[in-house]
């Protein structure tokens, strides 16, 4: 039990490569203990660059294209994080400026001015950790040497409150009043430019009344009449049979007499009974009676 007990180490003594667990150096102190709000910033920042360039030449694929020009990285930052790089947040005039204060993950060539990665990319995160604190070490030393330079002061973001339900003054709306037990009560504020409506019942009666008599009364639709066929000079012997035309002389002369005319006959006027189809009918009123035959006898006469 007593070898858990943690012992006693002095971490500016410590070297932080050495360290397995950042957030256990072996006395229950983390390595990040004395992290103020700039080595955050930065150790933030060094993780992004390592992984946009990284990210980069994944994406791109070729072999001529690895990295991208230090101008461009403004460009490159906005597109994989969706941020702005402003150097002002750093207190540096270029983006190049902040770079410089991560030479120990990322460079800028001074040849060509293309970014260089130092670190490997199967890196992990306790890494970034110790390059952070070695930083930091780094510039307490300087600025325990006299150098002011070594001081980091970034403008830190005010961070912004929740947004509010915007509260009205109570003389120009409604007050919620709450009472402990009681339901919420609301009081509405009097405006003086508001003047109460009284309203006649009788007036507005008779005024309904009269619209109400205005208005257009509206009728059913009624159906469309049904269209029969007209004819002129009908004949009052009933109907018509299919196939027969009547003569002009007969429409001309007026209505004709009851009858029945037979198909095949061609008298212009019918004749009361009925009609044999293939005889002539004489134009007088009368019976047509068949031709008569003479029956002759044995004994050379005949009867009529």
């Amino acid at each position: 039990a007593e070898d858990d007990k943690p012992t006693d180490i002095d971490p500016d003594e410590l070297d932080v490569f050495t360290v397995e667990n950042v957030n256990d150096i072996g006395s229950g102190e983390p390595l990040y203990s004395n992290f103020e709000y700039e080595d955050w910033c930065l150790l933030a920042f060094r993780i992004e660059l390592f992984l946009l360039v990284h990210g980069f030449r994944l994406d791109v694929d070729d072999v001529e294209r690895q990295t991208f020009h230090e101008s461009h990285l403004p460009f490159y930052y906005n597109r994989y994080w969706k941020k702005a790089l402003d150097p002002k947040m750093y207190n540096r005039g270029t983006t190049s400026d902040i770079v410089a204060l991560l030479k120990d993950a990322i460079e800028i060539d001074t040849d060509s001015g293309m970014l260089e990665v130092k670190v490997s990319e199967d890196q992990t995160f306790d890494h970034f950790v110790k390059l952070a604190e070695e930083h930091r070490r780094d510039r307490q030393r300087r600025l325990d040497a006299g150098d002011e330079t070594a001081e980091l002061k970034f403008r830190k973001l005010t961070p912004v409150p929740p947004a509010k339900a915007p509260v009205l003054n109570a003389a120009k709306a409604g007050q919620k009043t709450v009472i402990a037990g009681h339901r919420p009560v609301f009081q509405v504020a009097k405006n003086p430019l508001l003047k109460p409506v009284v309203v006649n019942p009788v007036k507005a009666a008779t005024t309904a009344s009269s619209q109400s008599a205005k208005a257009p009364h509206i009728r059913p639709a009624v159906k469309a009449p049904l269209i029969r066929p007209v004819l002129t000079n009908a004949a009052k012997a009933g109907p018509i049979k299919p196939g027969l035309t009547i003569p002009p002389q007969a429409q001309s002369s007026g209505p004709l007499k009851a009858g029945l005319i037979k198909p095949g006959t061609s008298s212009t006027q019918p004749v009361q009974g009925v009609k044999r189809p293939g005889l002539s009918i004489p134009k007088t009123a009368g019976v047509v009676q068949p031709a008569t035959k003479v029956a002759r006898t044995s004994f050379g006469g005949g009867a009529k």
